[in-house]
């Protein structure tokens, strides 16, 4: 009795710190894709196996929304007006094709288990978008990201000849104007990921998709206009960006989701370990009625020698 006590002891134990590492840790992916694109954000939370994806939901969140929107509902997609680009994987990844500048935002994908709530895996999508504007004798091209909070993307152009060029930069955007004779050239737009280091080179041609790149290391010498006069404002921009992420760490739906996901992890831990004491009183006094039990069947065989 004594043995099996100890055998539930250690499988609540066990079962205590699976839960608490569910509820506590919460992984993170970055995806970065052109307008036009498909991409393919991962469960990587997924719990397997799982006909159907019967126990997954996606949830969309973005900055220009105070909520949030079910996409998928436990394997089935909901309506939506983006509900006819969008299909499940085999593994429960989420396929949105066809990326919109509107597609950028924060996908969860949440795990259900006997109906209660598991752990996330979150994926921040952000999407590069390339534009065109033509005045009079000058052409302007702007490569954007937009993202889900803040800018962690180093965007620049690549120009080979700085022949009557100028170029401007803000946050997460660059632009350049080139003269009209020249709107035929093909020009390059580097998008780095700060988050994973990842780099993509995007043609300015149209319906074009981004060329994935090994991470590129910002002290070298480039073609990104380095020597023309726009270099200090671009300093001090990035230096403005960098300021913007500091900022955008401290926003109040991020630390508001964070102290959320503290407190149901403080719940789910202390609801356990109440179930462990419980479980350890009822086993203890369970073992000393047998114990007693015995004792008496002792006492009452030698009173009758």
């Amino acid at each position: 009795m004594v043995q099996s006590g100890h055998i539930q002891m250690c499988v609540f134990w066990i079962l205590l710190l699976q839960f608490a590492a569910a509820v506590s840790s919460q992984t993170s992916s970055y995806f970065t894709v052109r307008v036009g694109d498909d991409v393919t954000l991962p469960c990587e939370n997924v719990i397997k196996p799982q006909p159907s994806c019967g126990s997954t939901t996606w949830i969309y969140s973005t900055r220009k929304q105070s909520g949030t929107e079910e996409l998928v509902n436990l394997g089935k997609i909901r309506e939506s007006s983006t509900s006819d680009r969008l299909s499940l994987t085999a593994d429960c990844s989420l396929l949105i094709e066809r990326v919109t500048e509107q597609d950028a935002g924060l996908y969860s994908c949440r795990q259900f288990i006997s109906g209660q709530q598991g752990s996330d895996h979150a994926v921040h999508l952000s999407v590069i978008h390339i534009t065109e504007q033509t005045h009079t004798d000058k052409v302007t091209l702007t490569c954007s990201v937009f993202t889900y909070e803040g800018c962690r993307h180093t965007v620049e152009w690549l120009i080979q000849s700085t022949r009557n060029t100028e170029i401007s930069q803000s946050t997460c955007s660059s632009s350049v104007s080139i003269d009209s004779d020249r709107k035929d050239e093909s020009f390059t737009c580097e998008v780095t990921d700060n988050n994973n280091n990842k780099v993509l080179l995007c043609s300015s041609e149209p319906q074009t998709s981004c060329e994935r790149q090994p991470s590129v290391d910002k002290t070298k010498t480039s073609t990104t206009l380095a020597t023309t006069p726009s270099t200090q404002m671009t300093k001090n921009n990035k230096q403005m960006d960098e300021n913007f992420n500091k900022t955008a760490t401290s926003d109040p739906s991020t630390q508001s989701h964070c102290w959320w996901r503290l407190m149901v992890g403080s719940v789910g831990v202390a609801a356990l370990i109440s179930a462990v004491v419980v479980v350890n009183i009822w086993t203890r006094a369970k073992v000393r009625k047998s114990e007693t039990d015995e004792n008496k069947v002792c006492s009452d065989e030698e009173d009758a020698l």
